[in-house]
């Protein structure tokens, strides 16, 4: 109970302000075409402000992890944000855990067995980052682009 009433604290002061997200985020792939029942490896990549620094799945003492929300045609299936070792850090006297600088979140997605491309795809990624002072939520709207 105590986590979650930081992370409503966190959330609270950051509604309070009228801040830019401290992260962009991009969802990225280098194939276009696809083998028939095997996964495709894409990416979420984050950039993270220098001084800032967003969420590991267990965030810690305080914090929200990433939240995906993707929208994929019938018969092709979504696997689960593969999350790297994160780092510890304190924030507001809470330790949390996650990552600062560019990350790269692994993906899957697995095509139905007749597919012979991937469709575009489009998803909505959000996300909290926090300084020493302050934490700012961050949402953006992610299309995958399949290599040509």
């Amino acid at each position: 109970m105590k986590t979650i009433a930081c992370a409503c604290s966190l959330i609270s002061l950051a509604s309070a302000q009228s801040e830019k997200p401290h992260a962009t985020a991009e969802w990225i792939t280098e194939s276009s075409a696809t083998d028939p029942g095997k996964s495709i490896r894409t990416i979420l990549k984050m950039t993270v402000d220098p001084g800032w620094h967003t969420y590991w799945i267990n965030p810690g003492e305080g914090g929200l992890p990433l939240k995906l929300n993707a929208q994929i045609p019938a018969g092709w299936t979504l696997g689960e944000i593969q999350y790297p070792a994160p780092k510890q850090f304190k924030t507001g006297g809470l330790s949390g855990f996650g990552y600062e600088g560019e990350i790269h979140f692994p993906l899957l997605i697995t095509p139905p067995p007749k597919a012979a491309k991937i469709p575009p795809l489009t998803a909505t990624l959000s996300w909290l980052t926090c300084n020493d002072d302050a934490c700012v939520p961050g949402k953006a709207e992610l299309s995958l682009a399949p290599a040509p």
